[in-house]
């Protein structure tokens, strides 16, 4: 049953993700990842391929992850639901304070703003 939540949870945050950068593409185009420098390409794979590597087996097939499971108690467990609810609140929060800002890549438009409303009052990158 947790790794439905866990579906609904990823999918969901997915899904906010994409709307927004689609949006923000087309309000203010789009920046290609091939410009970003080759280095920060192969460090963002480095990172996020075994990251969502993990996250994707998990959801496809748990048993794959088996070497990494742990035994919880439940209610320590629907504490995560409850986290990963908050996380799918504060993604549509980020991405909707970004506005047109939001982008696939590190590099900047050329109408890009400085953002400190929303979360970003308190923290850089809150995502």
């Amino acid at each position: 049953m947790f790794r439905w939540f866990a579906v609904g949870i990823f999918v969901s945050s997915l899904a906010i993700s994409a709307y927004r950068r689609r949006l923000a593409r087309r309000l203010t185009g789009t920046i290609r990842r091939r410009q970003e420098p080759a280095g920060l390409i192969v460090g963002r794979l480095l990172v996020t391929v075994p990251l969502f590597g993990g996250v994707l087996a998990y959801l496809a097939n748990p048993a794959w992850m088996d070497w990494s499971s742990m035994a919880l108690p439940v209610t320590l467990r629907w504490a995560g639901v409850a986290l990963g609810v908050l996380v799918v609140a504060g993604v549509h929060w980020v991405l909707t304070t970004l506005g047109a800002n939001v982008s696939e890549t590190v590099l900047t438009k050329p109408t890009q703003q400085l953002v400190t409303a929303g979360p970003y009052r308190w923290v850089r990158h809150p995502l």
